[in-house]
């Protein structure tokens, strides 16, 4: 195995008495080095004729590839999963022409093993696997959406005008978080812009909620897209105390370093049951999931993970006022623990927790404002990831 910090991709070559480590930013500059030209450049000994051997480690996924004396055919194992594959073109360079087409192209059962595999062992996969994933921001955004915890945007309380008509809260979110994560020996640099509308019904209980969360994430010298759109109803069962939001949601990922991307579509339903205890809320948040993944094409690169998962997510929230003003208005402060857990497929991380600080501004007392400012920290641990995130809100 590389060395924690090593490149997300590596490729340890052999030829007769030589040896050289090749390190790559793209999935596809991996596949191309087992051109006859390239394994020369890093092999002087080597020719068309003689053997060769790599030792891939692919974003942690170790797997090999060779070429016998005398062969054409270029032969691809990933032992973790029984993958043994042969390549034969009649020539070297063509056989590993069908070696990248399999890579890249390929949306058959044996790549869609290999992919969850990735997500299995992988610390970094954009799609699954870990919490800066698409599946586990997408858990997040629902339970977030329906919760308010680690936002200070929980269900606003009932309120009238002098009419008797109820006080209907503006209805736009937006806002961006930051956050630095260690995993498996990498470091990420995650961005996090969050967005959110809300139409209120007559009771501002009732809500029907869409929300566009963005993501982009930089590990070592990979970049990773994600994005994904929700829609809830938020629904009272008990006023001013006990919600029910169920939810849909899509989204998408990919990564052309890490040669990765897939559709998911979700489903949640969302318990929130808040109660004061003196001068602080309490908010007990329990949510549940179920997640598919779905293929992906673009540019004649094929993926589909075949992930089948259903998530878990458990939280609680403290929230009191706190004896500050900013911008003229009163601010309060919410500290929060969550759990999330997931079942079905392997994943790298199946378990995760966050702690939370945050502190801001909420709408103003006799409700014609509410407009609101938020600035939190989060610290995320999980097994062998770790993650700080600063925050930052805004409600108009």
């Amino acid at each position: 195995m590389p060395d924690a910090g090593a490149p997300l991709i590596t490729s340890y070559v052999s030829g007769g008495a030589q040896h050289a480590v090749v390190s790559f930013r793209d999935i596809s500059s991996l596949a191309n080095s087992l051109t006859n030209a390239n394994l020369q450049s890093y092999l002087s000994v080597y020719t068309p004729t003689s053997a060769a051997s790599a030792a891939l480690y692919i974003r942690g996924l170790a797997a090999t590839a060779s070429y016998a004396a005398n062969e054409t055919a270029l032969r691809f194992g990933v032992p973790s999963i029984g993958i043994d594959l042969t390549f034969d073109g009649g020539t070297r360079n063509a056989s590993q022409r069908q070696f990248r087409d399999f890579l890249l192209k390929n949306g058959d059962d044996i790549m869609s093993r290999l992919l969850r595999e990735l997500a299995a062992t992988s610390p970094v996969d954009p799609v699954a696997g870990n919490p800066n994933s698409l599946q586990a921001q997408m858990s997040a955004s629902s339970f977030t959406t329906a919760t308010g915890i680690g936002t200070l945007d929980s269900v606003p309380p009932r309120r009238a005008d002098d009419s008797g008509r109820p006080v209907m809260p503006n209805q736009f979110t937006a806002g961006g978080d930051l956050g630095m994560a260690y995993s498996g020996g990498y470091t990420s640099l995650a961005v996090h812009l969050p967005f959110k509308y809300a139409y209120h019904f007559a009771d501002p209980g009732y809500a029907l909620i869409f929300d566009l969360p963005l993501t982009y994430v930089r590990t070592e010298e990979a970049h990773s897209g994600i994005a994904s759109f929700g829609t809830a109803l938020r629904v009272p069962v008990i006023p001013d105390t006990w919600f029910l939001t169920p939810s849909v949601r899509v989204g998408a990922a990919g990564s052309v370093e890490l040669g990765s991307a897939a559709l998911m579509y979700s489903a949640d339903l969302t318990s929130l049951y808040r109660f004061h205890v003196g001068s602080l809320e309490i908010g007990i948040g329990n949510g549940i999931g179920y997640y598919r993944s779905g293929s992906f094409s673009v540019q004649g690169y094929s993926f589909d993970y075949q992930l089948r998962n259903v998530v878990l997510k458990n939280g609680i929230s403290v929230e009191g006022p706190l004896d500050l003003v900013l911008f003229e208005r009163p601010m309060r402060w919410q500290a929060y623990v969550t759990d999330t857990e997931t079942f079905g497929d392997r994943l790298y991380v199946r378990r995760y927790n966050e702690i939370g600080l945050v502190a801001g501004t909420r709408q103003t007392d006799d409700g014609q404002q509410w407009d609101s400012f938020r600035l939190g920290l989060t610290y995320t641990v999980g097994n062998n990831f770790n993650a700080f995130k600063a925050n930052v809100g805004y409600r108009f």
